[in-house]
């Protein structure tokens, strides 16, 4: 999600952190990043729990998961630490 000022994402916090019990972060000044596997479901309902709290929403991003995203949440580690352990 990104806001047109560092303080519209602050305010945004806690209104997409009070949606999902993932971890809501800060990605650059104006910006947050969140990982939830019923993504589809949550971003439309942050942007109009946004609106409804008077924070502007600029721009609403949802990425699908790549392989490694799900390789992390099943395994707790990238492919890479797990190839390198075996080394």
């Amino acid at each position: 999600l990104g806001f047109a000022e560092p303080a519209d994402a602050d305010r945004a916090v806690d209104v997409v952190q009070a949606l999902t019990d993932r971890p809501v972060r800060r990605e650059g000044a104006a910006s947050l990043a969140l990982t939830a596997p019923d993504g589809e479901r949550l971003l439309p309902g942050a942007v109009r729990a946004l609106d409804a709290a008077g924070v502007i929403v600029r721009q609403a991003t949802g990425v699908p998961p790549t392989l490694d995203d799900v390789f992390l949440a099943l395994t707790g580690a990238t492919r890479h630490e797990t190839e390198t352990a075996r080394v």
